[in-house]
């Protein structure tokens, strides 16, 4: 199982405080430890967004400051934790973790958050590793006067884990891996009507792992067109042209021999995003992302790949129960690259995950959960493939 970092608004579809089950450009998936879903649906509701202080919302308050901690705790088994394709290890797992928030909401609508973020993961069975993940950020939104915004993030994540390194290394790797990542994300938007919004972005991150992995850095600007009206239906377009250099592994050419060059990766990326809500009080929820990749190297082509990939949720809400069900869908395709020796096919790869979460409101503040999750990999290369199944229960505390 993996551990589920908070989504920290990366999703222009909703502001929520997760970071999902995928960390942008790192290609990192992190769902196969722990608590997939706990936060992974944490939107504010309209009571739970601090009004302008002064303002009719809440006429006594004047501080513009409001925060909330919640802690939780879960257990459960996983099959495949080492996500293994020819000696799979079971093993049952115990698991914690919480969150910090701080906000603050001025009378013009400029809005500030603080975000920290923890989870850990002890499995049971000896020789496997335990999982930790940390992460902070603080972003800020604040409006320039008339229909412009002007907002940013910094964060910091800490890693620990066994991940599959595929995507990032180019090649089959499952490894675990520790590292750290800082990113900055500053951003300007223009509201061109009732209806539209054009958003302009840059990235700069840089990634440290452990050996044998290598570091990043990344800058990536990223433009795009959101829509959404106000029944809370939302959809949009990007477009990101990502470069990234890489610390001391060099390019290769097409056969795979290395080059002198030091490695880059180019990267152009197209995504779409639809959510709509519907019924009381937005009980239900739908939301589809979908998109295309092209990774071009600066050697022989050895590393290029196309990526197509999709994902889906949707959630239901029922008085003090609540249903969410996730999948998600990834096609690699190499051009350059083999799947074995001389006249072995090209290499291809897919990766599918799904998830699906039961959660009772016992009463404010306290909730208990159970839910399952399921992920595979499976490629064209020789044991390269893997299957991991988990189940886990825990419960969940908000202060």
């Amino acid at each position: 199982m993996r551990l589920a970092p908070r989504e920290l608004r990366q999703d222009p579809a909703f502001r929520g405080l997760v970071r999902a089950a995928a960390i942008g450009g790192l290609g990192l998936s992190i769902l196969h430890g722990g608590c997939p879903s706990a936060i992974a649906d944490a939107e504010p509701t309209p009571a739970e967004v601090p009004a302008p202080a002064g303002t009719s919302a809440d006429p006594v308050a004047e501080s513009p400051w409001t925060g909330g901690l919640s802690l939780r705790t879960w257990s459960g088994y996983s099959d495949n934790p080492g996500l293994s394709s020819v000696n799979p290890q079971g093993s049952a797992f115990i698991a914690g973790g919480g969150d910090f928030t701080l906000l603050r909401l001025s009378e013009e609508g400029d809005l500030l958050t603080f975000l920290v973020t923890v989870e850990r993961i002890a499995y049971l069975t000896r020789g496997v590793n335990p999982e930790t993940i940390a992460l902070a950020e603080v972003e800020f939104d604040e409006g320039l006067g008339g229909d412009w915004t002007v907002g940013g993030t910094l964060d910091y994540l800490y890693l620990n884990q066994v991940f599959d390194a595929s995507e990032l290394v180019g090649v089959p790797v499952i490894i675990p891996a520790e590292g750290h990542q800082v990113s900055v994300r500053p951003k300007l938007e223009w509201d061109l009507t009732q209806h539209w919004k054009a958003r302009a972005e840059f990235e700069w991150a840089r990634q440290w792992f452990a050996k044998p992995l290598d570091g990043f850095e990344d800058r990536a600007p990223k433009a795009s067109m959101l829509w959404s009206d106000a029944t809370g239906t939302e959809a949009g377009i990007s477009y990101t042209h990502r470069w990234r250099g890489f610390d001391e592994r060099t390019a290769r050419a097409a056969d795979g021999t290395s080059l002198s060059e030091t490695l880059e990766y180019g990267q152009h990326e197209v995504e779409g995003f639809a959510e709509r809500k519907w019924g009381p009080s937005g009980r239900w929820r739908a939301q589809l992302r979908g998109g295309y990749r092209f990774n071009g190297d600066n050697g022989g082509g050895f590393y290029d790949y196309e990526r197509y990939h999709a994902n889906a949720g949707l959630r239901y809400r029922l008085g003090r129960w609540e249903v969410r069900a996730d999948a998600r869908w990834r096609w690699y395709q190499y051009p350059v690259q083999l799947a074995g020796t001389a006249g072995s096919p090209n290499r291809r790869r897919m990766e599918v995950s799904t998830s699906a979460r039961l959660e009772w409101k016992i009463r404010d503040g306290f909730r208990i959960f159970a839910q399952y999750a399921y992920e595979m990999s499976d490629e064209n290369v020789v044991a390269a493939d893997y299957r991991v199944n988990s189940m886990s229960g825990g419960i969940e505390i908000e202060m």
